[in-house]
């Protein structure tokens, strides 16, 4: 327990590793070295600070918890992971994953009541819950995922999956504000529900594909689907209550418009643009 200053395990050709419960009430938690582990069954819960983790493989395993109340935790490295059932809940501040190959594994859950969730890499992966009360959820890499089964839930602000092939297979319903998929090659695959209750849904890159079995609805705000060849497949459901549907590319495709594709708005702003 420190009740002031900071806590520092620190290694250079060895794993810097800690295995306690650390609760400093204000300052740091730091914990450096080439192989940087917290292991599992920790606690680290400074009231007043950050948390970090920084090396050429830092982790952290399972079942940790790592609560500030005021601060950052972050993860920096060339692959840095964080494992199975991790509980991250700072309650005002930032989470960061950033690396070369950033990994947040299933099973976790990443509470931020105000501020943002990063996952940084070239590729990132999100397989977990993430869910920021207020502000921006960020996915930016060569290839970022959000991979199936998981639930990404900013009440306000933005979801955003950048990359030369990024992809969503998972469900997600920011409460306000809109989700951005912007690459080369962006995708939203099968089976996925994208619900803003305000804002936008924005895919747009050459070329776009909305994959069958998906359901787009944003209450209020847009659907953009822009590309070289932007394409919708058959199944979808897209309906905007307010505002406007726009598909524009070169080859801009419904697939199967007389069964396949629901088209509807209040304020009736359907567009079709192929160049």
């Amino acid at each position: 327990m420190f009740a002031g200053g900071s806590f520092s395990e620190s290694a250079f050709s060895a794993l810097g590793i800690i295995d306690t419960a650390i609760t400093p009430a204000v300052g740091v938690v730091v914990v450096t070295g080439i192989a940087s582990n917290v292991v599992s069954g920790k606690i680290i819960t400074p009231t007043v600070g950050n948390v970090t983790i920084t090396g050429v493989a830092p982790s952290l395993l399972s079942t940790r918890i790592i609560t500030p109340l005021v601060g950052s935790v972050s993860i920096t490295g060339a692959a840095p992971i964080v494992g199975q059932d991790r509980i991250i809940t700072p309650s005002v501040g930032n989470i960061n994953i950033v690396g070369r190959v950033s990994v947040a594994l299933v099973g976790k859950l990443v509470i931020t009541a105000a501020g943002s969730v990063s996952i940084t890499g070239s590729p990132p992966a999100q397989i977990l819950t993430v869910t920021p009360a207020a502000n921006n959820l960020l996915f930016t890499g060569h290839a970022p995922q959000a991979v199936p089964g998981k639930f990404s839930q900013p009440e306000t602000g933005t979801v955003t999956i950048t990359g030369i092939a990024p992809k969503t297979n998972s469900g997600r319903i920011p409460g306000v504000g809109t989700i951005n998929i912007v690459g080369v090659a962006p995708t939203v695959a099968s089976g996925k529900i994208i619900t803003p209750s305000g804002g936008a849904v924005l895919v747009g890159s050459a070329p776009s594909v909305v994959a069958q079995g998906n359901i787009v609805t944003p209450s209020v705000g847009s659907i953009n689907i822009v590309g070289i060849a932007p394409t919708v497949l058959a199944g979808k459901v897209i309906t905007p209550s307010v505002r406007a549907l726009t598909l524009v590319g070169g080859t801009a495709t419904l697939s199967n418009p007389n069964w396949g594709i629901i088209n509807t708005s209040q304020t009736p702003d359907w567009v079709l643009i192929a160049a």
